[in-house]
């Protein structure tokens, strides 16, 4: 009689980023004869989740980790849920999610042999340099509380890396350093041709064919640093050049105010997001990503893939991409430096083509089949399969 199929289950805190990042581990697993469950909030709202999943649970919980209300509700349905499903393996992702679950799971792995096997992707620990002290060692004691009822760490930027070997979060063989958890390369060809009335008209974008512009994704908060692009765009005397940022969030506003505050209503708008952004990568001048922290931002995979050179603050995942001169760094907040990128894009252009030629060759790092892969390698392993 041959052996059960395997079973996983993948948890994130919102169902966003099963549908950015997870959908091509879901269909692999599924095509090599596993059972693959996701568990996330709002994700019974989510089609191409159910599509993609055998089975999908809903969980009411907050991507803010001190927005805990419902706390022992919480653990008791993910308990319920793994005493009925007996998984294999649980992969969790996104903080909140990754806390709560491991928690959760703790007792039910002493009973049962340290079973299910659990690993733990993080997309970017919550304590980083430019973080106050006091947050940094909350967060930090979090994740080495948490990592005692971790199998597997994966990490995706060498800051993290380093940070987890040094606190011993999990025993260094167990901490997986990987470039991200990939980009489907097929959805992103250089050589194809988009344009900007595909996704935006005219009107809503107060542009003109040919014009040039720069670009600015990523959610409308704090830590985003939007505000920064708009400033440096102030120093600019160039009229023929515009800024479009894509996001939603609650700076919305203020976003807005400072670009009346600073006369920049005709070069800086604010759009909303949008599905398909390639349109934009693939037309702007260069993408750029001021945010203090970041994982390992796919968004710059993406420019990179379509042959857009990228601008982006030096901080953690941010330089891990744009290092060795396969982009352009500025110090976090230098307005004046990101100022003077900008201008050397506009009045260089040469300048780029060894950025983006030597960005375009470490492309093939980030492929999504490779990704999978490997973490089939490492799901066997934990296992103790061959």
């Amino acid at each position: 009689m041959g052996r059960k199929s395997r079973k996983i289950l993948f948890v994130t805190t919102v169902s966003s980023t099963i549908r950015a990042f997870l959908l091509p581990y879901a269909d692999y697993f599924r095509r090599k004869g596993w059972e693959v469950h996701a568990l996330s909030k709002e994700i019974e709202n989510c089609r191409v989740c159910q599509r993609s999943f055998d089975r999908v649970f809903e969980i009411d919980w907050s991507r803010n980790p001190l927005e805990l209300s419902n706390f022992f509700s919480l653990i008791s349905r993910i308990r319920n849920i793994e005493n009925t499903e007996k998984y294999d393996i649980v992969h969790v992702h996104t903080p909140v999610a990754a806390f709560l679950t491991r928690l959760a799971l703790h007792k039910i792995r002493c009973q049962n042999g340290n079973y299910p096997k659990v690993f733990y992707t993080a997309h970017g620990f919550h304590f980083f340099r430019c973080r106050s002290f006091i947050e940094n060692w909350f967060f930090l004691f979090l994740e080495k509380l948490a990592g005692s009822w971790t199998d597997y760490l994966i990490v995706i930027n060498r800051e993290d890396e380093e940070t987890a070997k040094r606190f011993s979060m999990v025993p260094n063989s167990r901490i997986i350093w990987i470039s991200g958890i990939g980009l489907d390369l097929k959805h992103f060809q250089p050589e194809t041709e988009f344009s900007l009335s595909e996704t935006a008209s005219a009107e809503e974008l107060n542009f003109e064919p040919g014009e040039k512009f720069f670009l600015s994704i990523g959610e409308l908060n704090f830590g985003k640093r939007h505000e920064d692009s708009i400033s440096a765009f102030s120093k600019l005397n160039s009229t023929d050049c515009k800024l479009f940022i894509i996001g939603e969030g609650a700076l919305r506003k203020r976003l807005e105010e400072l670009r009346l505050e600073k006369n920049l209503t005709d070069k800086v708008k604010i759009l909303n997001y949008r599905n398909d952004i390639r349109p934009f990568l693939k037309n702007a001048l260069a993408l750029i990503i001021s945010s203090e922290r970041e994982g390992l931002p796919r968004i710059i995979m993406e420019a990179q893939a379509l042959g857009t050179p990228v601008i982006g603050a030096n901080v953690r995942g941010i330089k891990d991409l744009l290092d060795g001169g396969a982009g352009f760094l500025f110090p976090l907040g230098n307005v004046d430096a990101l100022a003077g990128l900008i201008k050397r894009i506009l009045c260089r252009p040469e300048s780029v083509e060894n950025v983006k030629e030597k960005a375009f060759l470490r492309i093939h790092q980030y492929d999504v089949s490779k990704m999978v892969e490997y973490h089939e390698v490492l799901y066997k392993k934990a296992l103790g399969e061959p």
